[in-house]
């Protein structure tokens, strides 16, 4: 996933423009980065395999971000954020991987 993120990011650079460039990469990282960590908690194989991603991964992850938010680990608006954000990504990451 690490590699997936950094290739994305290497890939939107050049498509960004404007002063907000860093701020809209580093949301998207830290919604990946939200993804992996909620990979490794709810899958056995500890979310190596992104071509096996799939409905319950994603509701998984709905529901560690509504927990992040809720335990105050992550502000209410970072967890709409994260659980909007990535799921655009997520055939790019699993063809990516």
């Amino acid at each position: 996933m690490r590699r997936a993120c950094k290739t994305w990011v290497l890939d939107e650079i050049p498509r960004r423009y404007g002063k907000n460039i860093p701020n809209g990469l580093s949301d998207m990282v830290l919604c990946l980065r939200y993804l992996s960590q909620s990979l490794v908690r709810s899958r056995q194989d500890g979310g190596a395999d992104m071509a096996a991603l799939g409905r319950s991964d994603i509701e998984m992850f709905t529901q560690y971000v509504a927990h992040l938010a809720h335990t105050g680990r992550s502000a209410p608006s970072a967890a709409r954020r994260s659980a909007a954000s990535p799921a655009g990504s997520f055939t790019k990451s699993a063809t990516w991987a």
